[in-house]
């Protein structure tokens, strides 16, 4: 089991139901993990909610590995499974993931017995909600079953202190009573925690001088925008938003707020949000990529706000901004700013600066410390060596610099820079040559003469601090190449699988690749490497390239798993969940501090005391990196005491476990409005179309004590009476529907088989309640036939009887639909089926034949095989029909067609 820590949470879950709520990095994963192992072998049901694909497969890898039998495994219930193996999967018990669009059917269609299902199991209970899909499925449980347990686990304590009372609407939608929070300051985790700590040497590295000119120029130019954004009074602004421009959900909020109002904010204030999320991933940029790469990303930048009209760039900061981000490279003044050295004579005007990361030099220093220690003997045999890192660019990138050195890898950077500036340029001088030519799309240069140029030995005048504990001391001079070559000849690479796997893969050995510098800094795309496709100059994503280099049998080593020891191995932050338990590395580098894989190294310590292991712990002195780290943790300790105050006064009825059984008489029911009690009447029915289950409105209707049936209806989306149908869009449907065409045929088949057809158009809660485009607003008439209200003009002049609904939130519609079906009959599935069979059959071509005369159900297949179409049927010859039906239905056939023809010439 690990830590008695881990005993007590578990313990504390099974006893009864309720939400756990852990710090991040604890391992809420274990947890999960321990109470599937707990159900596994039980005959009763157990199905498990929210978990991603790729935590499912290490679910599954993790139970093999502790001896479960394959059969025993949980299986991932989707719609990949019929009706039938779904059913007998459920008969059989035991635990599964399952999705949660599949069991909702299933429950609806009681395809499953609730009878059977011991208990759900809810991931990321955070994002659940009363109008979620998941709500929709405790509902339907808890309805049926009032003993089973439902369990809700989470490890993001912040998303609860964002709302109203947002934990207590979550334990509702959940049906549970009880709150579980463990935080990292609690006295039990600290206990358990603290008795073994990791070795913990921290590193701080102070910011180049230009380095720390150009942060300050970026957080100066965020406070101006977020002063030009308050002067708009549509934002709520608290003290606590000091800090909170650092973190990615800063835009989401700021962007919740302008929501209602975004059809009346100026483009001017559009922008300002749009630049906010811009200029804090150039913040992170800074501080993790190449001096090279971030100037290109910046010149790309530059281009695309310009033709915004960003307002940022005409700052006195942003100036200072692009001079100082530029002469971090090069500089047209002799000498440069360090000492630049002279490059090739074609070139004769750029004198190189190439600014190394103060992290690379202190990396080395850690790798060089390692390598002594191993050859002294000092901690006996030395293991493998794991450096953490943000994202798969800045694996490639330390790993580049570790083989080659910092000099050499910037040197080809900048020729590959100016490479693609000559011929940009002399694709724009052709340009003007050739006026008439229409401007093509400029293809990177490939060329890989830029390789190799440039001196491998580090600018002079370089300095760097170190610190050990907390206290910051000077670096040497950086490493020379020949004592990297001696260190680096020593260990040997791997770069681990992105995707939770933490096996080393065999490495990419392509010319050229490329990351996406848009990608947030908190969130890391796993496909962050990849090949460069010919795109635009303007492409963002075209700015950081990095060539393999030629190390054919150290690829083949690691591919097949011959990895000679020590090795280093360069991993990502954003699946680190196993890679501790299958690497057990013995030195820890965090090249990108973390607090979740911190507390992972504190627990992995904790279960494994006699493992020597320790941490070497890099940051920056004065940094955003460091600012960020500090305000998320006082986050997370904020949002704790929030919960822990929360827990202390919230008022939980007993009934909100949905457990407890009211009895009252058959033919009454409570209604405190209409004085206690009435007479009880059968919950009207809704006919809902299966693939609207993929959006809120069934699940509220649900709640709304409306009684629904899922089917697959070919005509509309919900059917309220015989009479009523209606089509839901929401604005983006709507849009595309009408584009498509599809809109009218929709309202078409509607129309022939109900009195009342309904196009309901459903607005979003969170945005706002509007359908007038710019043109409306600036005055103009919007009379045009592009216009979303030309067309809606058009639609209800073509078809009368339909009716146009606007509902706010899927809230609103719920009520509209009671009203609607007010004193009305319900609809039955069955007479809808039968008229839509009869409506098929009446339009066949055969049925239509057979209402000529002479045509009969004996002779309608010889005329539908050798006539091709009507036309050709009324051009023969009486003969000729006598061929196909006969003497006496010929002669009619013939005098029908004929006779029409006598009659118009006799007019």
């Amino acid at each position: 089991m690990g830590l008695s820590l881990y005993q007590t949470i578990l313990s504390e879950c099974i006893e009864d139901d309720g939400l756990l709520i852990m710090a991040k990095g604890l391992g809420l994963n274990k947890i999960i993990f321990h109470m599937i192992q707990i159900y596994l072998d039980s005959k009763e049901l157990v199905l498990v909610l929210n978990v991603p694909d790729e935590e499912q497969q290490q679910f599954v890898e993790e139970l093999l590995e502790a001896g479960t039998k394959p059969s025993h495994l949980p299986k991932r219930i989707n719609n990949e499974y019929t009706i039938s193996e779904r059913t007998k999967l459920y008969l059989q018990g035991g635990v599964h993931f399952i999705s949660s669009t599949v069991i909702a059917m299933d429950l609806l269609y009681k395809r499953i017995p609730t009878h059977i299902v011991q208990g759900f199991m809810v991931a990321q209970a955070h994002r659940v909600d009363d109008t979620c899909t998941e709500a929709f499925i405790l509902r339907l449980f808890r309805q049926c079953n009032k003993t089973g347990f439902i369990k809700g686990f989470s490890d993001v304590p912040e998303a609860f202190s964002i709302g109203f009372a947002k934990v207590e609407k979550v334990m509702r939608s959940i049906f549970v009573t009880k709150l579980f929070l463990w935080p990292r300051f609690r006295d039990t985790v600290e206990q358990a925690l603290s008795e073994h700590r990791p070795n913990v040497v921290e590193l701080r590295q102070e910011l180049t001088p230009a380095m720390n000119r150009i942060q300050n120029a970026i957080l100066k130019i965020l406070d101006a925008c977020l002063k030009e954004l308050m002067t708009s009074n549509l934002l709520d602004v608290t003290e606590s938003w000091e800090r909170w421009e650092l973190f990615k959900d800063f835009d989401a909020i700021i962007r919740r707020q302008l929501e209602p109002q975004w059809h009346k904010i100026g483009k001017q204030t559009k922008q300002l949000v749009k630049d906010l999320s811009s200029l804090r991933s150039l913040l992170f940029h800074l501080l993790r990529y190449d001096c090279v790469s971030f100037w290109r990303y910046l010149e790309q930048l530059r281009v695309r706000e310009w033709g915004d009209n960003s307002l940022w760039l005409f700052l006195d900061s942003a100036d200072t901004l692009f001079k100082e981000s530029k002469a971090r490279i090069y500089t047209s003044v002799e000498g440069g700013l360090n000492g630049g050295k002279r490059k090739s004579e074609d070139r004769s005007h750029i004198y190189e600066i190439l600014e190394e990361n103060p992290k690379w030099n202190l990396l080395a220093e850690v790798m060089k410390e390692i390598e002594n220690e191993e050859k002294s003997g000092q901690t006996g045999k030395v293991g493998k060596v794991l450096i953490l890192v943000k994202d798969e660019r800045a694996c490639t990138q330390l790993q580049e610099y570790l083989e080659q050195g910092g000099k050499m890898m910037l040197t080809r950077l900048l020729n590959r820079y100016l490479d693609d500036q000559e011929q940009a340029s002399r694709a724009q001088q052709e340009q003007q040559q050739q006026p008439n030519v229409q401007p093509q799309i400029y293809k990177k240069n490939n060329s890989k003469s830029g390789r190799g140029r440039g001196k491998k030995k580090s600018p002079a005048g370089k300095t760097m601090g170190r610190g050990t504990k907390g206290k910051t001391k000077a670096a040497s001079a950086p490493m020379h190449r020949s004592e990297m070559n001696t260190l680096l000849n020593r260990f040997s690479f791997s770069r681990s699988k992105s995707e939770g796997d933490a096996h080393p893969k065999k490495l990419s050995n392509t010319a050229d690749s490329a990351i996406d510098l848009d990608a947030d800094q908190d969130g890391v795309s796993q496909s962050a490497i990849r090949p460069t496709p010919v795109k635009p100059v303007i492409d963002m994503s075209d700015i950081i390239q990095s060539e393999g280099i030629d190390k054919t049998f150290r690829e083949f080593e690691e591919y097949f798993g011959v990895l000679p020891a020590p090795h280093i191995v360069i991993h990502t932050l954003s699946s680190h969940r196993r890679i501790l338990d299958e690497i057990r590395p013995k030195f820890v580098v965090m090249y990108d501090p973390d607090i979740a894989f911190f507390r992972q190294l504190e627990v992995f310590k904790a279960e494994n005391p006699g493992f020597p292991l320790r941490v070497y712990w890099l940051s920056y002195t004065d940094s955003v990196e460091e600012e960020l780290y500090t305000s998320g943790l006082a986050r997370e300790q904020q949002a704790f005491e929030s919960l822990i105050r929360d827990k202390a006064t919230m008022v939980i009825s007993a009934e909100q476990d949905g457990k407890m059984v009211i009895t009252l008489p058959s033919d009454t029911k409570v209604n405190p409005r209409q004085g206690g009690f009435q007479n009880l009447t059968k919950p009207k029915k809704v006919l809902i179309d299966s693939r609207e289950f993929r959006s809120a409105l069934p699940t509220i209707l649900h709640s709304r004590d409306l009684e629904i049936f899922p089917s697959t209806l070919d005509v509309g989306d919900y059917i309220l009476t015989p009479d009523i149908c209606i089509e839901r869009k929401s604005l983006p449907d709507l849009y595309q529907s009408f584009a498509s065409g599809r809109l009218f045929n929709q309202i078409t088949a509607m129309s022939k088989r109900y009195r009342n057809p309904i196009l309901l158009i459903e607005f979003n809660k969170d945005k706002a309640f509007y359908l007038l485009q710019d043109e409306y607003l600036d005055g103009g008439d919007g009379i045009s036939p592009a216009s979303i209200v030309s067309k809606l003009t058009m639609l209800t002049t073509h078809f009368p009887n339909l009716r146009l609904l606007w509902c706010r939130s899927p809230h609103a519609t719920a009520e509209l639909f009671e009203e609607l079906k007010k004193d009305k009959p319900d609809p039955d599935l069955g007479d809808i089926q039968q008229v839509a069979a009869v409506e098929e059959e009446n339009d066949s071509p055969e049925n239509f034949l057979k209402t000529l005369p002479g045509i009969t159900p004996i002779n309608v297949s010889a005329v539908m095989t050798n006539v091709k179409n009507l036309h050709q049927l009324s051009r023969m010859t009486e003969k000729e029909m006598e061929k196909l039906v006969g003497r006496t239905s010929a002669k009619q056939l013939h005098e029908y067609f004929n006779k029409r023809q006598n009659d118009k010439t006799t007019k």
